[in-house]
């Protein structure tokens, strides 16, 4: 990227946070908290996948990637795109990212499904209620 692409980068994310009635630094402070959020998620979710040993199979795995090359996303048109967009441009880092995603989702899944939910009366609304 050159400056000229650099300044009007700039200049148009500057224009978006104007737009939006923020600044560039509050977004910079948001994008922090969501990314430390989702990386805290991804480490205890990936955690999980180990201690419970769940694996993905190389046919789960292509399948997941076929999925994502047919949803349209004109970034991802193939394989190697996928890989490619999930890699900051490195093909081997996207696969072994997107790996990791995936097995993420597997451990969620799997807290999802072996959840046990239980709801209890809302005692507040009941007790205004009565009076």
């Amino acid at each position: 990227m050159n400056l000229k692409q650099t300044t009007a980068m700039i200049h148009r994310l500057e224009q978006y946070a104007k737009n939006n009635n923020t600044t560039v630094d509050d977004m910079k402070k948001q994008w922090k908290e969501l990314m430390t959020k989702q990386i805290k998620i991804e480490f205890i979710f990936g955690r999980i996948a180990e201690k419970e040993n769940i694996t993905i199979s190389d046919d789960d795995f292509k399948s997941f990637v076929d999925y994502l090359v047919s949803s349209g996303n004109s970034q991802m048109a193939d394989e190697n795109a996928v890989y490619k967009y999930y890699g900051g441009g490195n093909k081997e880092d996207g696969k072994k990212t997107l790996r990791q995603l995936y097995v993420v989702n597997q451990a969620i899944s799997y807290v999802v499904e072996k959840a046990n939910i239980t709801v209890e009366p809302d005692t507040q609304t009941t007790e205004s209620s009565e009076n």
